[in-house]
C-alpha cells in the first residue's frame, strides 16, 4: 500500500514538474571602495542578472538586483543593497516561491573578517554568517543555491550548510583575505559566449596602487579603512622581448561556455561553473607566476565541511546535487543532440533527460515522504544521473560530431 502511494504521488509530480518549477535570483552587489572594483562587480552583477533572464529563460519579476548605486542603472536595479533591503528581498522570494521552487542568491563584492566573525561588506552595516543563516531559515521549504565570491568567505560553508542547500564560497577560510577572481570566471560560466569578448586584463584590472609602467597586480587586500594595499610579491614588470610574457589573446566567440558545459549538454550545471571557476582561477595564479591565496569550496551534502574538487559519483562526497541544478529551469533538450545520427548515442540523451525530470520529480515529493527515504531516493538518482552523463561522455568521444 505505502509503495502504491508512493508511485501515485511520483506519477502526479512527474506530471507537474515542468509547470510547477520556477527559479528566483538575488544578485547582491556590495561595496566596491575605489571605483575600480565598482566598476568590476556592476560588471559581473548585470551580466549575471541579464543572462538570467535573456540566456535561462527566468523571468524578469524573478530576478532581483541590489546595488551600492541604484541611481548607476536604475532600470536593473531595484533598490540599495543594504543588509535591510537583502532581508526584505529574501522574505519576498519566501512568500511567493513554492516548496519545489530553486532561489539563487549570489554575493559580488569584498568580505571581511572580524572577531572570528565572516562578514559581506554592503552599505550600512555589514552581515554575518549568522545573520544570513537567520534570513535564510525563511527559505527553509524551497532549494537554495547560495554563492558568496568576496574575500574572507569560506565560513559560509559551515554556517550555512543544510539540507536542500548548495552552498559556494571564493575562499576556503575566513583567512583567504585577498581580492578574488572567482566572481568573474563563475559569472562567465552562466552567462556564456558574451563573455569570451573582454580581454583577460578587464577581468584581472589592477588596483588603485602606484606601480611601475606595464606591472600587473594579480592579488590585493582590502584594508580595515577601505582602502586597497597590493602584495608586493604579486607585482612584475611585463618584458616585451620575452614571448612567454604577453597578454593574452582573447577567447573565441564560444570557448568559455564551451569549456565551462564539460559534458556538452548544451546547458551548465552549478558543478560545472563552480569546477570552470575553480580551474580559471587557479590557471590565472599560475600564469602570472603568483602564490594560488583563494580555494573556492562547494558544499551540497549538507555536513558543513564542503570540497575543493567536488566529486559527484562518490558515495556521500560533495556534487551531486550540484550537477543537477541549472540556472535554466527544468530538464531542456540538450544543444548538441541534433548533430549526430548515432542511434545508441541519441538513446543515451533520452535517457539522461528521463532521469532529470525523475531527479525534479522526486523533489516534488519531499513534503509526502519520510526523510530518510526521500533523501535514500534522491542519493540513488543522483549517483544514476551522474553514471550516465559519463556514459554520454564516453559516447560522444567515439561518435564524430557534425
Amino acid at each position: 500500500m505505502k509503495a502504491a502511494s508512493c508511485a501515485i504521488l511520483f506519477s502526479l509530480a512527474f506530471a507537474a514538474t515542468a509547470a510547477a518549477q520556477q527559479h528566483h535570483v538575488i544578485v547582491v552587489s556590495g561595496l566596491g571602495g575605489a571605483q575600480e572594483y565598482r566598476d568590476r562587480f556592476h560588471d559581473w552583477s548585470t551580466r549575471l542578472v541579464d543572462a538570467a533572464v535573456e540566456r535561462h529563460g527566468i523571468p524578469a519579476d524573478q530576478v532581483v538586483y541590489l546595488a551600492e548605486r541604484p541611481d548607476r542603472d536604475p532600470e536593473r536595479i531595484e533598490a540599495r543593497s543594504t543588509w535591510e533591503n537583502v532581508q526584505t528581498a529574501i522574505t519576498a522570494v519566501a512568500e511567493r516561491a513554492a516548496a519545489a521552487d530553486l532561489v539563487l542568491i549570489v554575493l559580488i563584492g569584498h568580505g571581511s573578517s572580524s572577531g572570528g566573525a565572516s562578514q559581506f561588506n554592503l552599505p550600512g552595516p555589514d552581515p554575518t554568517v549568522d545573520d544570513f543563516a537567520v534570513a535564510l531559515d525563511e527559505l527553509r521549504a524551497q532549494r537554495v543555491v547560495f554563492v558568496n565570491t568576496a574575500s574572507a568567505s569560506g565560513e559560509f560553508v559551515a554556517g550555512l550548510s543544510g539540507p536542500n542547500r548548495t552552498i559556494i564560497t571564493a575562499t576556503k577560510t575566513a583567512r583567504e583575505r585577498n581580492e578574488t577572481k572567482f566572481g568573474g570566471f563563475f559569472v562567465d560560466a552562466i552567462a556564456g559566449p558574451i563573455a569570451a569578448a573582454r580581454p583577460v586584463e578587464e577581468m584581472d584590472a589592477t588596483p588603485d596602487t602606484e606601480a611601475p609602467p606595464g606591472a600587473r597586480v594579480g592579488a590585493t587586500i582590502l584594508m580595515p579603512d577601505g582602502s586597497v594595499d597590493a602584495l608586493e610579491a604579486s607585482t612584475k614588470p611585463d618584458d616585451p622581448d620575452d614571448p612567454d610574457d604577453t597578454a593574452p589573446e582573447p577567447a573565441a566567440e564560444d570557448a568559455i561556455d564551451d569549456a565551462a558545459d564539460a559534458n556538452k549538454d548544451g546547458r551548465t550545471s552549478l558543478l560545472e561553473a563552480f569546477d570552470y571557476a575553480r580551474r580559471e582561477v587557479a590557471r590565472v595564479y599560475e600564469q602570472d607566476g603568483l602564490l594560488l591565496t583563494e580555494h573556492a569550496m562547494l558544499d551540497d551534502n549538507g555536513d558543513g565541511e564542503g570540497s575543493d574538487e567536488p566529486d559527484p559519483v562518490a558515495i556521500g562526497a560533495d556534487g551531486r546535487v550540484a550537477q543537477s541544478l541549472f540556472f535554466t529551469a527544468g530538464p531542456v533538450r540538450a544543444a548538441n543532440e541534433l548533430e549526430t545520427d548515432d542511434p545508441a548515442l541519441l538513446a543515451l540523451y533520452a535517457e539522461r533527460r528521463t532521469i532529470e525530470e525523475r531527479v525534479e520529480a522526486h523533489r516534488m515529493l519531499k513534503d509526502g515522504l519520510a526523510t530518510d527515504v526521500y533523501e535514500q531516493e534522491l542519493e540513488r538518482l543522483l549517483v544514476e544521473l551522474a553514471r550516465k552523463n559519463r556514459e554520454v561522455r564516453e559516447a560522444e568521444a567515439e561518435v564524430p560530431q557534425r
